[in-house]
């Protein structure tokens, strides 16, 4: 599933709506495509269970790999992300070349709210950084800005409710 539909997508779609085959990594986190995952739920927007249509979408990541998908939704240390790091599909890059400031000084640019955060395990063991702009937040592995830090993954908040 290309990134325009993804984009696309709203906010307790049925699974079954996706027309790419998913594949499921886990429990309720299937992949749509190359780099292209969701999580779902087996309950509609209104908390009833076993709804025609279910599991429903309720967001969708770019990750360059199923185990870095892992760690980002499930806050799994074991599941590391590789030390080469793929730039996310353009449309989730604001016209910049994804690095860190880029998407930061992009944000200031178009007025758009954002904010910086740090994510930790339970053991309160340094996870990753998240820079949230708008719909999306941009996970970085490391602790202190670099001039080359680019996301290892993104998290898309689907569009309003279908």
């Amino acid at each position: 599933m290309n990134w325009e539909r993804v984009l696309q997508l709203k906010e307790w779609s049925s699974l079954s709506s996706i027309q790419h085959q998913p594949i499921k990594g886990f429990p309720h986190g299937f992949e749509i495509g190359a780099d292209s995952y969701v999580i779902t739920q087996s309950y509609d927007r209104n908390f009833e269970m076993d709804q025609p249509g279910a599991p429903y979408v309720t967001m969708a990541y770019w990750a360059e790999t199923l185990a870095t998908f892992k760690r980002l939704v499930r806050m799994e240390l074991e599941h590391k992300h590789a030390e080469y790091r793929a730039t996310p599909p353009e449309q989730l890059l604001f016209q910049t070349d994804g690095t860190f400031d880029a998407l930061r000084d992009a944000a200031k640019s178009r007025q758009a709210n954002f904010f910086e955060r740090g994510l930790y395990s339970r053991q309160g063991v340094f996870l990753y950084r998240a820079l949230d702009i708008g719909r999306f937040t941009y996970c970085f592995s490391g602790t202190k800005d670099r001039a080359d830090d680019r996301p290892f993954a993104v998290e898309v908040r689907l569009l309003g409710k279908v």
